[in-house]
């Protein structure tokens, strides 16, 4: 619209341009003859041609002859102004002319418009593709970003819970272990130790009544040394009269069996509680051996040496216990000949209890340590 109005403009300024000179003309061949020269074109006439215009005729070839002078003057006046006289087809030709100007100048317009819209459209585009490319791009770092982090949490939790899952089986482990371990101390306690200490130093505690009668009844041949570096557990030690030496020495009740046993000294039911203790003893030893502490190997050794002892012990007791008409009768006419080796093991003692002290101790420190957790 704005390149139409354009041309229509530029017609009506050509159009005027051209019709002004033409419009001068007229108005100059239009004038009355009584106007047609003024008084001042009159008076630059020549004085002989104004004195001689008496008659008609000459009047009017002067009057013919100022009208050319004029038409020359007008003439002169439109070459000074660069105004020449045109043809009556000139102004339509221009006007086709301004129209076709302004029909290239609005196409041209209209081209050069549509030309820099579709660059712009061309550009939006390019941009538009460009911040898609852009956004794709970040999309595709940021997934690519976030699949690598959400693969080294997974991966990072993973070693965490594999860690933490071996650290509890660690502590699983440890625990069961603990468990165990205190179960079987406990057994080694109750089953083994306990009553072992128990029936020894009850045995003990009877021999040592047994002495203290024997001590009473015959001073002269039975006797405590206190505080005695040999003694036994309680750091006594009882002494008899040995018969064929007449010195002191160490009461052995298998070996001295015979000098105390059936001799109206009033033991014999003390030396009966004994052999029932050491039966007892037996009975723990023999069951319950596979329960001693892996380092107390002696303390096996002990065993068997007290077996051996009881064995050879309760055959002397049952052989004091028989009647004359029964020992002539059985095949223990002759006496058990017993040596000092068949004696009572006196170290069972202190490693038994050395064993259960220990085991006590364990134990109290796992219940101490089971509280804590």
């Amino acid at each position: 619209m704005i390149s139409g109005l354009f041309a229509v403009v530029l017609a009506v300024v050509a159009v005027h341009a051209v019709a002004q000179p033409k419009q001068q003309d007229s108005a100059v061949s239009a004038m009355p003859q009584s106007q047609a020269v003024p008084a001042p074109a009159a008076a630059q006439l020549p004085p002989s041609l104004i004195a001689g215009t008496s008659a008609g005729a000459v009047v009017q070839t002067d009057q013919q002859a100022i009208r050319d002078q004029i038409s020359g003057i007008v003439a002169g006046i439109a070459k000074l102004e660069g105004r020449p006289s045109t043809p009556w087809w000139a102004t339509a030709l221009t006007a086709l002319g301004a129209a076709l100007v302004g029909g290239l100048v609005s196409a041209r317009v209209a081209y050069g418009t549509q030309q820099r819209l579709l660059n712009h459209q061309e550009v939006q585009a390019q941009n538009r593709a460009k911040v898609e490319e852009a956004l794709l791009t970040m999309k595709s770092s940021f997934d690519e970003t976030l699949s690598s982090r959400k693969a080294s949490f997974d991966e990072g939790l993973a070693d965490r819970k594999a860690s933490f899952d071996e650290n509890l089986a660690e502590k699983k482990a440890l625990t069961e272990a603990e468990q165990t371990r205190f179960k079987w101390q406990i057994q080694q306690l109750t089953e083994l130790y306990g009553p072992l200490c128990t029936l020894l130093g009850q045995s003990n505690h009877v021999y040592r009544l047994m002495n203290e009668v024997l001590c009473a009844q015959d001073s002269n041949r039975f006797r405590f040394l206190p505080n005695s570096t040999n003694g036994d557990l309680d750091g006594k030690l009882f002494e008899i009269v040995d018969s064929t030496s007449g010195e002191w020495r160490r009461f052995r009740a298998i070996i001295d069996w015979d000098q105390v046993y059936g001799s109206n000294l009033g033991v014999d039911a003390y030396l009966d509680e004994v052999i029932e203790i050491g039966s007892r003893i037996s009975g723990v030893v023999t069951d319950k051996a596979g329960l001693v502490l892996v380092h107390h190997g002696e303390l096996l050794d002990s065993f068997s040496q007290y077996l051996a002892h009881y064995r050879v012990l309760r055959q002397l007791h049952a052989q004091s216990s028989c009647s004359a008409e029964t020992r002539l009768d059985s095949k223990l006419v002759t006496p058990l000949v017993v040596r000092e080796s068949a004696a009572f093991p006196i170290k069972i003692q202190s490693l038994a209890k050395a064993g259960l002290g220990e085991l006590l101790g364990e134990l109290a420190k796992s219940t101490i340590q089971g509280k804590k957790n």
